[in-house]
């Protein structure tokens, strides 16, 4: 399977294109609301990359998990 979701696609288009996905991400708090913790970032512009780093999630396991939700 090709990833359609990948370490630099925004929290808020992985929410907006893929609602599948959407409950995944709210079960690791990652809701692309309140993620503006992250120096110099806005929340609309935090990629998938940015919130494993600074949530400590593995970025792998993560796109695995969305990618097969979607």
């Amino acid at each position: 399977m090709d990833q359609k979701i990948n370490a630099r696609t925004r929290i808020y288009e992985v929410m907006k294109l893929y609602p599948g996905t959407t409950d995944y991400l709210l079960e690791l708090n990652i809701c692309g609301c309140s993620l503006g913790e992250i120096p110099g970032k806005r929340s609309i512009e935090l990629t998938l990359e940015d919130v494993a780093k600074e949530k400590n999630i593995n970025l792998e396991k993560l796109l695995e998990e969305l990618n097969r939700r979607i």
